[in-house]
């Protein structure tokens, strides 16, 4: 969990006026969205999938694409999900956005870009 001092807090983060640009921001806003929103809520989730998609979608335009960049976010939503169970906070329907959005996260990015890796550097083998 990504207890950002309130002095790294980029002021205007949550509001939206800034986007994330480090993997402890981008788990700090998804963190904070599964913490405020109501997963009985279907408009919630909705708010939720998109909140996370968008994030995940911004931090890969504006850091660029590359291994510590998707292995970040594989962390983040890892994390994110593990973090609410420690908590005792678990919201399945919330869970289950981050394991879609990594899974989509591996089928439509990582495994395209691992595949222009391995014809470019060759396999590790």
């Amino acid at each position: 969990m990504p207890y950002l001092k309130s002095e790294e807090r980029r002021k205007g983060l949550w509001e939206g006026l800034y986007r994330p640009n480090t993997a402890a921001e981008v788990n700090f806003l998804i963190s904070k969205y599964y913490l405020t929103l109501d997963e009985k809520r279907q408009a919630d989730v909705a708010l939720f999938q998109d909140v996370v998609q968008s994030t995940i979608e911004d931090y890969i335009k504006d850091a660029g694409l590359s291994y510590q960049i998707l292995n970040d976010l594989v962390g983040v939503l890892g994390c994110v999900g593990g973090e609410m169970l420690r908590r005792h906070n678990y919201k399945h329907l919330f869970n289950g956005v981050l394991r879609n959005r990594l899974s989509t996260l591996f089928i439509e990015v990582i495994n395209h870009y691992e595949m222009k890796k391995l014809s470019e550097n060759g396999d590790i083998v």
